[in-house]
């Protein structure tokens, strides 16, 4: 299966969490609220290295620093990733980001 290099990374993102989301047919949450395993700011801060500025629990990203068409150009593909990610069966869009399938596990861990 061909991923980009960016898809690798939010699959290699996904297996830093504790547990997936799927471990033997099990679904330990379920619904578009359930928390994802990877979500946009992370894979800014991972992929893109964009700045970070917390405010408590929050990944923040200035725009004025990054720039405002790098910001834009990373938000358009990562969401672009998520979508292939999905059509392909490896994860599911959930409300701030994706969460692997058992195939994403598995696609993941043989990276």
């Amino acid at each position: 299966m061909r991923l980009s290099k960016l898809q690798k990374c939010i699959l290699l993102l996904a297996l830093k969490k504790d547990k997936p989301f799927y471990t033997s047919g099990q679904i330990f949450f379920d619904g578009w609220n359930s928390p994802p395993d990877v979500t946009p700011a992370q894979i800014k801060m991972e992929y893109y290295g964009f700045p970070i500025n917390r405010q408590g629990t929050k990944l923040l990203f200035k725009r004025s620093e990054v720039g405002k068409a790098r910001y834009l150009n990373a938000s358009v593909a990562i969401s672009n990733a998520f979508a292939h990610l999905e059509r392909k069966g490896l994860a599911e869009k959930r409300f701030r980001g994706i969460t692997l399938t058992e195939r994403g596990w598995s696609v993941a861990k043989n990276l």
